[in-house]
């Protein structure tokens, strides 16, 4: 006879048809990553790879066998794996750490996460590694970082020069009013020749704190700047003859220069004050000899650019980089270089003003600084300054004061101090000039229109509140000075309280 056995397989085939496209749908995920899957049994032996395989140093093909211990596969790319880490692993762990391939050529950081493999039961069978390539994650954050600490550090020397800059401005005001004091007290024919030496004294004293003071307004950027035109190239050299006779001559100075450099807009007696001090910076780092080079280019800055100061913006620059084979800093010394009084040289021998003189300068004159150092190999100060679009500058006609003879005259002076406008009166009248004063640009047009028939002179200070000086000036050219044809309305510019002084 004949026995027939029917089954039915419908909810197997399901099943199968399930799995397999499971699978595939696996296949595809792992093959898709970027990361490497890695399974080992109890033994750390490999059992099967999954995804990345240029993770490995020798590719392994899917349907490959794999019996290799973990630190074997890849040719030992995969050694640093840690034995700790994989047993920890197998006790329930999920363990993640970081490590470097060895081949340093093409050195790359891997990130591995370690899981149990577990069975139907819970048990442990062996291990799954997650292996992710972080090596352009590692050097994005790496200069994010840098950045954010150029960020900082840009943060915390436009503070420390508006704090700088603030009491230097004050303090500039209180040596003017000692110095105009002592002027008047060393004209007085009456007092005795001790007396007159003390003052003298005095004077000296307040000189110097005055030249102190003219380096913290320009790292504040709150000294007047007299800009021109300048060619950066010409500047270097025609200081090379000074720079020879400062440094001496075991120091080697080159200078470097485009031959077609952009125009910039700067002051040039600060630029070469600027070049003048970061020189004596090189020479105290080389005191056995070395290097000076004055390199001029001309560069342009795009969004984003890595190397350049973060305060600039896109655009076309004139770059003066001053390079030196100097002893170097270190990092501490490179993050406070720039800060006010910061110094690296024994107690008398040089003030922390020089970098921070620097700062000031360019910034003041819309540029950037960058400073670029390491210990035995040299520094690098590099000057970013705007490029000039005209060819043709239209500069402030800045006039000096002519002597005025006689007496008598009319002389408005405008002053936001309340003890300069005193000194500045007492001053005048005794030289026999009748004193009108104001304390800002709005009282002293008040003035100009009451008195204004007999005013002869103004003279004025720049920077006040309300109105200053230089729009002030604008608005009396506005009204026509009463039709004085003959008044010139001139501007001079005092760099310092002992300048201020002597004017």
């Amino acid at each position: 006879g004949v026995l027939g056995v029917t089954r039915e397989l419908t909810c197997l085939r399901r099943t199968q048809r399930a799995v397999t496209e499971s699978e595939a749908r696996f296949q595809s995920v792992v093959t898709s990553l970027n990361d490497l899957v890695l399974t080992t049994d109890v033994d750390l032996r490999v059992t099967g790879a999954f995804g990345n395989m240029a993770v490995l140093s020798r590719p392994v093909k899917d349907h490959e066998p794999i019996d290799q211990l973990l630190w074997e596969i890849g040719g030992g790319l995969i050694a640093p794996v840690h034995q700790e880490s994989c047993q920890r692993a197998l006790q329930g762990e999920t363990v993640i750490y970081e490590w470097a391939t060895e081949d340093k050529s093409s050195e790359r950081y891997i990130q591995t996460a370690v899981s149990p493999l577990r069975n139907q039961e819970g048990e442990a069978i062996g291990l799954v590694h997650l292996n992710r390539d972080i090596t352009d994650l590692r050097q994005a954050l790496g200069r994010l970082r840098s950045q954010e600490d150029r960020i900082r550090q840009m943060h915390r020397t436009e503070a420390l020069g508006k704090l700088a800059g603030g009491i230097a401005h004050d303090f500039n005001n209180l040596l003017t009013v000692i110095m105009g004091y002592c002027s008047m007290i060393s004209d007085d024919q009456t007092i005795s020749d001790q007396t007159r030496k003390q003052v003298h004294e005095i004077q000296s004293s307040t000189d110097r704190a005055a030249a102190l003071t003219s380096k913290l307004l320009a790292y504040g950027g709150r000294q007047t700047l007299q800009a021109s035109a300048l060619h950066l190239g010409e500047v270097a050299r025609d200081l090379v003859g000074i720079l020879r006779g400062l440094i001496g001559e075991a120091i080697e100075i080159t200078v470097d220069a485009d031959p077609d450099l952009w125009v910039v807009v700067a002051d040039r007696m600060q630029i070469e004050r600027v070049i003048l001090n970061l020189a004596i910076n090189a020479k105290d780092a080389m005191p056995n000899g070395g290097c000076l080079v004055l390199k001029v280019e001309n560069v342009i800055v795009k969004q984003g650019e890595q190397n350049v100061p973060d305060s600039l913006k896109p655009g076309d620059y004139v770059r003066l980089a001053v390079n030196d084979t100097g002893c170097g800093m270190d990092e501490e010394t490179r993050e406070r270089a720039f800060e006010p009084f910061f110094t690296t040289k024994e107690i008398g021998k040089g003030t922390g003003l020089g970098l921070s003189t620097v700062y000031g300068v360019v910034t003041q004159s819309g540029g950037g600084v960058m400073l670029r150092s390491a210990l035995e190999i040299g520094t690098q100060v590099s000057m970013f300054l705007p490029r000039q679009v005209s060819e043709t500058l239209e500069q402030e006609l800045l006039t000096s004061p002519s002597p005025v003879p006689g007496g008598g005259e009319t002389v408005l002076f405008v002053e936001d101090d309340s003890h300069i406008r005193e000194l500045a009166r007492q001053a005048l009248e005794r030289g026999g000039y009748i004193v009108l004063s104001a304390a800002d640009g709005l009282e002293a047009l008040s003035k100009y229109e009451s008195n204004g028939e007999r005013i002869e002179l103004i003279v004025t200070d720049l920077i006040m509140p309300r109105l200053g000086g230089a729009e002030l000036i604008r608005q009396l050219r506005d009204r026509g000075l009463r039709g004085k044809s003959d008044l010139h309305v001139g501007l001079f510019r005092c760099r310092s309280a002992a300048e201020a002084g002597q004017r």
